[in-house]
């Protein structure tokens, strides 16, 4: 059974995770729309108990601080889709809103002007970004040959795309 423990995401995904997987060491995982490596994290609290896997995030600027903090992981810097090519990515003022979907770009832009809304909606810009689908890039990231022949835990947090590129 998995004790209380300090959670890293945002609403307790990660302990409640390891409690629905009876276990909290040697997780592995793939995290698809991982942002940041330690906050808002579905994966950190398995990683800081032994885990490691697969981090995947399109947002241009994390790279670094994935390998500095999460040396075990394999960050892989693209976004998930369906088939291999390229595509408009909306960052904002805030990462958690960036998104590849233009209607949703220009709603948090809309909605950011309504009474009582958050900050962090700007649009800071639009970048080209690779898009791959979620085999192949597990096999570029040799899964089975690093982290083994099952994946434990599988984190996916991509504005509404959900199902483009997993299935």
């Amino acid at each position: 059974m998995v004790a209380s423990r300090r959670s890293y995401s945002q609403v307790a995904e990660d302990v409640l995770a390891a409690f629905y997987l009876g276990k909290d060491r040697g997780v592995t995982s793939v995290d698809v729309g991982c942002l940041w490596p330690v906050e808002h994290s579905n994966t950190y609290f398995f990683y800081r108990r032994g885990g490691s896997g697969v981090c995947i995030d399109p947002n241009p600027t994390v790279k670094a601080a994935y390998e500095q903090t999460r040396p075990r992981d394999c960050f892989v810097n693209c976004g998930v889709g369906s088939d291999a090519g390229m595509m408009t990515y909306f960052q904002f003022a805030n990462p958690v809103f960036n998104t590849f979907s233009a209607p949703r770009a220009a709603a948090l832009q809309t909605a950011d002007l309504e009474i009582g809304a958050r900050g962090g909606r700007e649009l800071v810009a639009e970048t080209l970004v690779a898009v791959r689908p979620l085999h192949d890039i597990l096999l570029a990231a040799d899964w089975r040959g690093r982290f083994g022949p099952t994946i434990d835990f599988l984190s996916i947090d991509v504005e509404g795309r959900e199902l483009e590129g997993i299935a």
